[in-house]
């Protein structure tokens, strides 16, 4: 099994409930070994505290 994991945006979570947080969005995908197409995509967005 392989994870794949790209960063697609970080920036401030200035006006929200965590003024001093930060909101990240990641790409992941999921292979398995000799597998024809992914296992698993998805986007994960969290938001981070400082």
């Amino acid at each position: 099994m392989r994870i794949f994991s790209d960063l697609n945006e970080i920036k401030s979570a200035v006006g929200t409930e965590i003024p001093d947080g930060l909101h990240v969005n990641d790409h992941l995908v999921i292979e398995i070994e000799d597998g024809k197409k992914p296992a698993c995509v998805a986007e994960s967005i969290a938001l981070h505290c400082r």
